[in-house]
């Protein structure tokens, strides 16, 4: 149990770290957040863990034609 208090711990202490970094206007037309996060993920490496999971998330709101079909095909498998 020790270990996984510390590493909570360092965990908060990550994210207070990050969250305490220079903020960078979204405006600015050449920031990449993929490419801020593959240069800094040293720094923060729990956080940036957690990142992965949000910026795989497509960014459209409705999804495609093809998308549907294989969830129609998936959800098939249980009727």
């Amino acid at each position: 149990m020790e270990h996984d208090h510390r590493s909570s711990q360092e965990s908060i202490t990550e994210l207070d770290a990050y969250l305490r970094e220079k903020t960078i206007p979204i405006k600015q037309e050449n920031f990449d957040i993929v490419k801020w996060w593959k240069e800094n993920c040293h720094r923060y490496p729990i956080v940036a863990r957690m990142v992965r999971d949000f910026l795989a998330i497509p960014t459209s709101t409705r999804p495609t034609p093809q998308m549907m079909t294989k969830i129609r095909n998936h959800l098939r498998r249980y009727a």
